[in-house]
């Protein structure tokens, strides 16, 4: 059985050791996602992005961190906490009860992107509450990209790890932002390119 805690605290202590996280990050405390959250969460992504936009803008590679990284202020003031950028990948099954894994990002790759200053391109991110809790706002989106499901287009991944069904699975591997920032990693989003409309 998959733990998201004890996989957290291995990526933390990896993460420790590269110096990409200097404090202690502890997952404890009651549950903070509750339904109000999307509430919130979904206008202002709409205040940034129109829904073509905010489709084809996590049609790109590395976005979904830039969409992190945007939306994790808003989501520590909304909840009054400090959450933690997380790098990893998601194991999903597949209709034919084969496992997938979105991003093939691991301990070895970081290192070597230290190095070279040169982020590997398949790797995904979401946001780890204090509590443990995940949200991920681009997973469906990019998983309805990629078989074909508008329907997906939008929806936000946000609960416990243990309460997760289906096989769908979180793994942490690197935490925080310092890694992209040790490789000039840019952040910024032109936000007109996504949000103009098709000729």
């Amino acid at each position: 059985m998959h733990h998201y805690q004890e996989e957290f605290q291995k990526a933390l202590t990896f993460s420790q050791q590269e110096g990409l996280v200097k404090a202690p990050f502890i997952l404890q405390g009651e549950g903070l996602i509750q339904e109000w959250l999307m509430y919130e969460v979904g206008p202002k992504i709409a205040s940034y992005f129109s829904k073509d936009g905010f489709v084809k803008f996590l049609g790109k590679e590395h976005n979904a961190l830039r969409l992190h990284h945007l939306f994790k202020p808003f989501i520590d003031e909304l909840l009054h906490v400090e959450s933690i950028i997380t790098t990893g990948y998601v194991s999903v099954p597949n209709d034919a009860g084969a496992i997938e894994d979105f991003g093939t990002i691991t301990e070895e790759a970081v290192k070597e992107s230290l190095e070279s200053k040169n982020m590997p391109l398949k790797l995904h991110n979401w946001i780890t509450l204090p509590s443990g809790e995940v949200i991920d706002l681009a997973f469906m989106t990019i998983y309805g990209l990629i078989y074909q499901e508008p329907s997906l287009f939008g929806n936000i991944v946000a609960r416990n790890p243990k309460d997760f069904t289906g096989g769908m699975a979180y793994y942490p591997i690197c935490l925080g932002e310092a890694w992209y920032e040790t490789c000039g990693f840019d952040f910024s989003i032109d936000f007109d390119a996504f949000n103009e409309d098709e000729a």
